[in-house]
């Protein structure tokens, strides 16, 4: 069972699997979206994308649409 696993051996599994996710993630060209400290209102978030453009994004909280703000990098 997997509560009955040490902490190191949850943390390689995780790794191993978000790994695989986000290669898988990139070769379909979806980017990784994350938040940042320099832009910290609650609805803001960056997607990084897989050839390096960065794009700050604003997300409605009403219905999710997504509005690009400012392209990063």
């Amino acid at each position: 069972m997997i509560f009955q696993l040490s902490k190191a051996t949850k943390q390689r599994r995780f790794n191993s699997i978000l790994a695989e996710v986000l290669e898988r993630n990139a070769s379909l060209g979806q980017p990784q979206v994350f938040r940042s400290r320099e832009y910290t209102e609650p609805a803001l978030f960056i997607h990084s994308y897989p050839n390096g453009r960065q794009v700050l994004i604003e997300v409605n909280t009403e219905n999710s649409e997504e509005k690009a703000i400012k392209v990063l990098v």
